[in-house]
């Protein structure tokens, strides 16, 4: 996995979707978005699992279940930006990746479908 097929499609974000991308490209990029994801799950629910052990007798401390969330909304601010431009360059990659594959990017519209 080379780091430099990782960021390209950072670069690439706001260019034309136009061109096609390198399997390699488009597994390392997934890979690093689907680990980055496990990570903030990991987080999220270890902030939650830890307001849930520290409840004792079954009820839940008031200040602890605040100060949680709070914590879950300082964390979530900084990531915002970063769920947001990996999914719009994953959305990117996939729609080049598309185009290598002989096939035209709105395809990818039927994923909507349920």
């Amino acid at each position: 996995m080379n780091v430099e097929n990782i960021f390209k499609p950072y670069r690439n974000l706001y260019a034309a979707i136009a061109g096609r991308s390198s399997r390699t490209q488009f597994w390392s990029f997934t890979i690093y978005a689907l680990l980055g994801t496990v990570l903030v799950y990991a987080l999220f629910f270890g902030i939650i699992g830890a307001n849930i052990i520290a409840a004792k007798n079954g009820q839940v401390n008031p200040i602890a279940l605040v100060s949680s969330m709070g914590l879950l909304f300082l964390v979530m601010i900084p990531l915002m930006p970063w769920i947001y431009l990996t999914g719009l360059a994953h959305i990117a990659l996939t729609c080049r990746r598309m185009h290598d594959q002989d096939r035209s990017a709105w395809f990818l519209l039927f994923g909507l479908i349920p």
